[in-house]
């Protein structure tokens, strides 16, 4: 989804809630969403919560969740995550077990000090209740 045209972004996830959000079926979704969770840059996270989503780090999640972002060239020292834009989100009979950010930690960074990606991971375990 793209960040630099706010406009763009929540157009694409408009596309997303009525092509394959369209649906009574219990459904996941997993992605860079480029929309704060905090609703501080666009309307996405807002309306995908509206749409009936549930957001798994708020469910089961601990501390700020922070998945965006480190420096451009992953070698920051100190890490710079600040905002939550990666997102797993459910809608339908799903338990959340578990949900870990990755990728986050200092020893997660290779041994010339790159970190793994400029986004941490959201690693999330869902059990589908049938």
């Amino acid at each position: 989804m793209c960040t630099t045209f706010p406009a763009i972004q929540v157009a694409q996830a408009n596309e997303l809630l009525q092509g394959p959000g369209n649906t009574d079926l219990p459904l996941v979704f997993v992605g860079d969403f480029n929309s704060n969770a905090d609703g501080s840059s666009t309307p996405t996270y807002g309306n995908l919560i509206a749409a009936g989503f549930a957001d798994v780090w708020n469910i089961a999640g601990s501390g700020s969740g922070f998945t965006c972002c480190q420096a451009d060239d992953l070698l920051n020292p100190i890490s710079s995550l600040s905002s939550r834009i990666d997102l797993v989100l459910f809608r339908g009979d799903f338990d959340v077990i578990d949900v870990d950010i990755v990728g986050e930690d200092p020893d997660d960074r290779t041994p010339s000090g790159l970190w793994p990606s400029d986004h941490a991971g959201v690693m999330a375990t869902l059990q589908f209740r049938h």
